[in-house]
């Protein structure tokens, strides 16, 4: 799944690059440890980018006939059949999923709504979705 998750494969350029170039310029390699700082750079700049996309939900097409789930658009006020790729949320055996921009969804074997990778998994928690979050109860455009 990981091969799916944005935030996992941003994170992870993040972490190895510091981490480089930290070993870098430890051992007194400043010019290095300066390139190396770079992929930083660009991985940081990625991830305010996700911050700015749609959620992306990853069902399979036996998925989608067995449960015919409900999907809720960025900017729709209710939730439709209609498929959609680019979603704020999901509905499925009447519980009711936020997620959290840039995050890549999928669905496990008992039919859970999760994350696609520990990226995806993190940035959930950080930024409050996941089943029925205190943001959506009292939001008329989820109900």
């Amino acid at each position: 799944m990981l091969t799916k998750d944005r935030y996992s494969k941003t994170f992870l350029v993040m972490s190895g690059s510091a981490l480089l170039s930290a070993y870098l310029y430890r051992n007194g390699k400043g010019n290095l440890a300066a390139a190396a700082f770079i992929p930083f750079i660009f991985s940081s700049g990625y991830l305010a980018y996700l911050f700015t996309q749609p959620a992306k939900l990853h069902l399979s097409d036996e998925q989608k006939m067995r449960l015919n789930p409900e999907y809720k658009g960025e900017n729709d006020c209710k939730c439709s059949r209609q498929e959609k790729t680019e979603v704020d949320g999901i509905k499925v055996k009447g519980k009711r999923y936020k997620f959290v921009n840039g995050t890549d969804v999928c669905m496990n074997e008992k039919d859970e709504v999760v994350p696609c990778g520990f990226g995806s998994s993190i940035m959930q928690f950080v930024g409050g979705g996941g089943l029925e979050p205190k943001s959506i109860q009292s939001d008329n455009c989820w109900l």
